[in-house]
């Protein structure tokens, strides 16, 4: 099983995700309450990081933010867009990576099965959220350039 359908099956008792052929133009994917809505446009690295986004939107958006109209559309869309990033890139599987010799953000983007650019935002969102060097697990994580861990 990939890690879309492991992310899929991990969400699909509490959220609905509806594959459409007839998505406009533009929107890759759109939550409504519980329901997710994914074009079949999109291949499926672009598919697994917009399933990440819109489980963060289900868990953390209220209202309609569509327009970005207000500074807290857009602080919701953020809150959705990192919520995203840490469950798809979560800090065990970063941990396992480097048990497996995974070293470099480029390798990690492989194993995370996205793309380069959205392993850079996660990484980012792991420095915005726990600092520059924090510990998890036993790990030492430093995030000044890049990515780098220690075991403790």
């Amino acid at each position: 099983m990939n890690r879309l359908e492991r992310t899929i099956n991990k969400y699909e008792s509490n959220i609905n995700f509806v594959y459409k052929t007839d998505m406009p133009q533009g929107l890759d994917a759109l939550t409504v309450g519980n329901d997710v809505f994914l074009t079949t446009r999109c291949g499926f690295i672009d598919t697994l990081q917009h399933v990440g986004e819109e489980i963060g939107h289900v868990q953390t958006t209220v209202g309609n933010i569509s327009k970005y109209e207000t500074a807290d559309d857009l602080n919701q869309e953020r809150k959705a867009r990192q919520r995203g990033y840490c469950l798809i890139v979560d800090l065990d599987s970063i941990i396992a990576c480097y048990q497996a010799g995974i070293r470099t953000p480029w390798e990690m983007s492989d194993f995370f099965e996205v793309s380069e650019s959205y392993m850079w935002k996660a990484i980012d969102t792991y420095r915005i959220k726990r600092g520059i060097d924090f510990t998890y697990k036993g790990y030492k994580f430093n995030l000044n350039n890049g990515l780098s861990m220690s075991k403790i």
